[in-house]
């Protein structure tokens, strides 16, 4: 069986992302932006990380998700948030992550 996180796997992930086109354009005028990680955990099967929300929040408790969150001053990209909040919500450092897009 082909390894679904090779290096391959990776390069044609990347590269089909670059060609990707945008079908919508949107507003982002009033929007608050935010970002959110999707980990590919390697092993003999991959797997998805996600997260469980706090119940003490006052929004969307309890919930599963993947970690992210919204965009703050110092974030210089979508990925900075992502990898900034995945760092902050699961202790995972940014350089430990491979991004792929």
């Amino acid at each position: 069986m082909k390894k679904v996180l090779s290096f391959g796997n990776r390069s044609r992930v990347i590269a089909d992302l670059k060609r990707a086109k945008e079908t919508n354009k949107i507003s982002f005028e009033n929007l608050r932006l935010a970002s959110v990680l999707v980990p590919l955990i390697d092993g003999k099967e991959p797997k998805l990380l996600f997260t469980v929300r706090s119940r003490s929040l006052r929004h969307d408790r309890g919930q599963v998700s993947f970690p992210g969150g919204l965009k703050e001053s110092e974030d210089y990209s979508p990925i900075h948030t992502a990898l900034r909040e995945t760092e902050e919500e699961l202790g995972i450092p940014t350089g430990d992550i491979d991004v792929w897009g």
